[in-house]
């Protein structure tokens, strides 16, 4: 072996302990910007983890994985809550629910108006993790149940909170119960505008009011659109353009129009025995008994051709290759991501984003710049599965996540849409949710 050759190697090597030596530093760095966070007790009508020990919340169908929770108010279906306790312990922990308005706030109802049952039931189902090196305790909820089940359609808040004490709360989670009043018709298309034609999707659609009585369509209704389920970039309140006997039309050509974004990134740890695709290093961590997965660093995609490719649109599985209960088997693994600079200094916020991240913008899921390795960094304690994410910067505002500078936008890009439609009439205190559908846009034009 020449010397060149051996140089080369203990270069990378240094490489590796250097971004793990960092790596280790972030996450201390996250957990002080999360305990922060967590002394904030204050209710958040949105999926929130208010204690840095709970981890991979997960709230969908019971029958439907990686779908929006959200369910029939006159059908049977449920949904189900799962979530991990890394204090392994087993604690109390009781639940409840709140009806909102389309903007997540409370609505001005009380309890007897919404919900049948006692609004404050516990979580029973619970099972400790086993051949695990992260020990944890592992709660299920399926919900609605025979104890607690709301009565009226809309949006809705449920509270995980310890030692039946509401102020102490654990986690909140949004869902959403709806009525099949109004029918929807979505034409879902290339964006008609010239200066979005190359980057951006439009949404049109009619709402066939199916002889609802509805005296002022321009109050009465709310709309909302989701992209992949996310609420930063929801399009809101649009007011119908046409109105006819029967139907609402919303045709714009740029109020309703979502950038396309582009295939999420991807990674797979249903095993650690072996590195799969876009893995570059897993190692044993004696100091911290668990195991460290080096994901290959990230480049800008802005310059690339879009490319066609499955994936889960942000969200992420729960697997275990190896065991038969990925509740239970599954072990907690740190994960950490990079990104190459190609500006030479820290020059944007730029953030891990996705289900993962809980699709928020926030200093916990932010990467650190390391000018001596040219590279962005974050370092996230993940159970093992299949994830999706992205690599993002922040808007103006810090609010909304934008695809442009590293991700770059394609309007061909496959995504997930959901249009909402929202019911209040001026002599009701509430608002319902009247009416949903949901698309995908792998077929536009």
């Amino acid at each position: 072996m020449n010397s060149g050759f051996k140089f080369k190697i203990l270069t990378n090597n240094l490489k590796i302990i250097v971004l793990f030596l960092l790596c280790y530093s972030n996450i201390v760095a996250q957990e002080n910007e999360s305990d922060a966070a967590y002394n904030n007790n204050h209710i958040r009508y949105q999926n929130y983890i208010y204690k840095p020990y709970i981890k991979t919340v997960i709230f969908e169908p019971t029958a439907a994985k990686l779908m929006l929770p959200m369910y029939d108010l006159y059908g049977d279906a449920t949904l189900t809550l799962k979530f991990d306790d890394l204090d392994a312990d087993f604690k109390n922990y009781n639940y409840t629910i709140q009806h909102c308005t389309p903007d997540w706030q409370p609505s001005d109802i009380v309890e007897s108006d919404f919900v049948t049952g006692f609004n404050n039931e516990r979580i029973l189902n619970y099972k400790t993790s086993f051949n695990t090196l992260v020990k944890y305790t592992h709660y299920e909820l399926i919900f609605p149940n025979e104890n607690l089940k709301p009565m009226i359609s809309g949006n809705y808040v449920l509270t995980v909170f310890q030692d039946d004490d509401k102020e102490n709360r654990v986690l909140t989670q949004q869902f959403m119960v709806f009525e099949n009043v109004v029918t929807i018709a979505q034409n879902i298309h290339r964006a008609t505008n010239p200066e979005l034609r190359s980057t951006s999707q439009e949404i049109d659609f009619v709402i066939n009011l199916n002889k609802l009585f509805l005296p002022n369509p321009f109050t009465d209704l709310k709309t909302v659109i989701l992209q992949n389920g996310r609420w930063d970039n929801a399009i809101k309140n649009l007011r119908p353009q046409f109105i006819r006997t029967d139907e609402l039309e919303y045709n714009y050509d740029k109020e309703n129009v979502f950038e396309g974004g582009n295939q999420f990134r991807r990674f797979d740890t249903r095993s650690i025995r072996y590195q799969t695709e876009f893995i570059k290093d897993i190692a044993y961590n004696d100091s911290l008994k668990m195991y460290d997965v080096v994901l290959l660093p990230s480049q800008r995609r802005t310059a690339e051709r879009y490319v066609s490719e499955e994936d889960i649109n942000g969200k992420y599985l729960i697997k275990y290759q190896e065991g038969n209960n990925d509740d239970l088997e599954a072990d907690y693994v740190n994960v950490t991501f990079s990104l190459k600079n190609l500006y030479g200094s820290d020059s944007s916020n730029v953030y891990v984003f996705g289900a993962l991240t809980n699709w928020e913008l926030s200093p916990a899921n932010r990467m650190k710049y390391v000018s001596e390795l040219g590279l962005y960094y974050y370092t996230a304690q993940l159970k093992q599965g299949y994830y999706n994410y992205a690599l993002v910067t922040d808007d103006i505002n810090n609010s909304t996540a934008s695809f442009t500078e590293i991700e770059g936008n394609h309007w061909e890009t496959e995504n997930e849409y959901t249009i909402l439609v929202y019911h209040q009439p001026t002599n009701k205190r509430y608002s319902s949710l009247i009416g949903i559908q949901k698309i995908s846009s792998s077929r536009i034009y």
